[in-house]
């Protein structure tokens, strides 16, 4: 961290100590309203420091919720990927001399790796085979009947929500931090005007300075 550069949690503590102080002290109320800082403006910087802090911990919030729904997905494709790959064995036996029916189903050739083009691939061979009754009469034959096809079919579906749940949470997230640092920021701005004032306006009195934590 460079120097000079404070956490999130130390910019929100600065900003209460200067908040808390400064209107539990009659003294300092007076000589920085003297230059401009009246409570009205410290009233401002509360609302600043509680928008930084409420956003602070949504954005904490939301990668939690960004790390759950990828996990959640992580385990729905997992268990999906099982099932289909048994499926393709399956089927490249009982369709070996079907391979048009093989290659409708995108059960010839390797497994895609990107999970976009893997979704897709599944998709196809499961809706190839849902449709088509020659087809399920040949699977039927090694156990592969309509209603297990469904079954995968379903477990490939709930692998692609959960796909689009977690783009929308990592969405949420980006959002999150976006409004975090814009608040920070706002906070930050008028931090660092009160500091440079304090400084003029408690000028010789570094004990009034020290209070609300601002170096002489």
């Amino acid at each position: 961290m460079p120097r000079g550069t404070l956490t999130i949690e130390k910019q929100l503590a600065e900003a209460h100590v200067v908040i808390t102080n400064v209107r539990a002290s009659a003294e300092l109320q007076a000589a920085l309203a003297a230059f401009g800082y009246t409570p009205e403006r410290i009233t401002q910087a509360e609302q600043l420091r509680d928008a930084a802090r409420a956003h602070y911990q949504q954005k904490i919030a939301a990668y939690g919720g960004l790390r759950r729904a990828a996990d959640a997905l992580n385990d729905t494709e997992k268990q999906a990927q099982a099932v289909y790959k048994r499926h393709v064995k399956i089927a490249r036996v009982a369709l070996e001399d079907d391979r048009g029916a093989l290659q409708a189903m995108q059960a010839l050739g390797p497994r895609k790796n990107s999970l976009a083009e893997w979704l897709a691939q599944a998709q196809q061979f499961y809706s190839v085979a849902l449709n088509d009754s020659a087809i399920q009469i040949k699977l039927a034959e090694f156990s592969l009947t309509r209603s297990v096809l469904q079954q995968g079919a379903d477990q490939i579906e709930a692998v692609a929500t959960r796909h689009a749940s977690s783009l929308q949470q990592r969405s949420t997230a980006q959002d999150a931090t976006s409004a975090r640092n814009s608040s920070l920021a706002e906070l930050g701005t008028w931090m660092r005007d009160f500091k440079t004032v304090a400084r003029v306006a408690l000028r010789g009195r570094p004990q009034l300075l020290e209070q609300i934590g601002v170096r002489a």
